[in-house]
C-alpha cells in the first residue's frame, strides 16, 4: 500500500482553496485545493402559515450529490472547522472522505509547531484540535455529510520532547509515558543515521523519538486499543504515519487486530512513504 496520493477533484467541479495550507520543512502530506460549493437554489417562495403550525423538519446534512472516492486533506484543521468543511464544501463538491491530524494528546505550548501533534504524550482523544466530544461531533458530522473520516494514525513512537500536554498529562521522561514504560522502546537509543540498514531504521530512534518495540505483543496490544477507540467513535480508517519504520509484520499484526469499521467493512489503510532513493 501507498501513501494517499495527491488527487484531484471530481470533474467539472471549480476550484478555489478552502483550507489554509501552512509551510511544511518536512512535508508529511500535501493539501487538496478544495472544491468550491455550488450555489444551491434559491427557496421557493413562503407559503402562508397555516393555522395550526407544522413541525419543522430536522435539517439535512447531506445534499445528495454523489460522494466519489476523493480525500481531502484537511491538515491540522480543528474538529469543528473540519466538520463544518464536509458539510459545506466537501459533500457539495462530491468528495467522498476527509483525512485529518493525529487527535491523542500532545506537547501544549504557545508558540507550537506542526510537528507537536505527530508526537503523541497519551492516547486520549483531547488534543490540539479539540475535544474527544467534539472529535466524535466531527466525525458524526463528516458521516451525515455522506464524508468517511480517517485519521493520522502516529503508532511508531512517542513524543521526544518533555512538558505537559494538552489534556495536562506531564511528561518528564521521554520513555515513561501515561501508555508506556520504558520497558516498551526499542533497545537501540541512537538515532537512525543509516536509513538503508533496515534493522536501524526499524529499531533506533527517528529524530530521537522513542521508538516503540512493536514485536511486543503487549505494546501491539495497546496500539490496537488506540486506533479502535477511533473506530468506535465512527473511524473509518487510518494513514500510518512513519510506517517504514515499523517491522511489516508487526504492522500487519496490528492491522488485523482492528475492530470493523460502522459500515462493517474493515478499516481503510494507507501508509506513509516519504520519495527518495531508498525511501525514507
Amino acid at each position: 500500500m501507498t501513501a494517499i496520493p495527491h488527487l484531484r477533484p471530481p470533474q467539472g467541479v471549480a476550484v478555489t482553496r478552502w483550507i489554509r495550507s501552512r509551510a511544511l520543512p518536512l512535508a508529511t502530506a500535501g493539501l487538496l485545493a478544495l472544491g468550491r460549493a455550488a450555489a444551491l437554489p434559491t427557496p421557493a417562495a413562503a407559503l402562508p402559515t397555516p393555522a395550526a403550525a407544522l413541525p419543522t423538519p430536522a435539517a439535512v446534512s447531506d445534499t445528495g450529490i454523489p460522494n466519489g472516492d476523493v480525500i481531502a486533506n484537511l491538515w491540522e484543521g480543528n474538529w469543528k472547522s473540519v466538520a463544518a468543511g464536509c458539510t459545506n464544501v466537501l459533500d457539495p463538491a462530491g468528495y467522498g472522505a476527509v483525512q485529518v491530524a493525529p487527535p491523542a494528546e500532545s506537547l501544549k505550548q504557545t508558540n507550537y509547531y506542526w510537528w507537536d501533534v505527530y508526537q503523541p504524550y497519551a492516547y486520549n482523544l483531547n488534543s490540539r484540535f479539540g475535544t474527544e466530544a467534539q472529535f466524535k461531533t466531527m466525525v458524526d458530522t463528516c458521516h451525515a455529510a455522506g464524508i468517511k473520516v480517517y485519521t493520522d494514525a502516529v503508532i511508531n513512537h512517542t513524543a521526544a520532547r518533555t512538558g505537559t500536554g494538552c489534556n495536562g498529562t506531564v511528561v518528564t521522561n521521554k520513555y515513561d509515558t501515561p501508555d508506556y514504560d520504558p520497558a516498551d522502546s526499542d533497545d537501540c537509543t541512537k538515532t537512525i543515521s543509516n536509513r538503508s540498514d533496515r534493522y536501524e531504521a526499524q529499531h533506533c530512534e527517528l529524530l530521537g523519538l522513542p521508538d516503540l518495540d512493536t514485536a511486543e505483543s503487549g505494546v501491539r496490544t495497546k496500539i490496537t486499543g488506540f486506533l479502535d477507540q477511533q473506530i468506535d467513535l465512527g473511524v473509518d480508517g487510518f494513514r500510518v504515519d512513519a510506517a517504514k519504520h515499523i517491522d511489516a509484520a508487526d504492522l500487519s499484526a496490528i492491522v488485523a487486530g482492528l475492530h470493523t469499521t460502522a459500515s462493517g467493512a474493515a478499516p481503510y489503510i494507507t501508509q506513509e512513504i516519504y520519495p527518495g532513493t531508498p525511501p525514507a
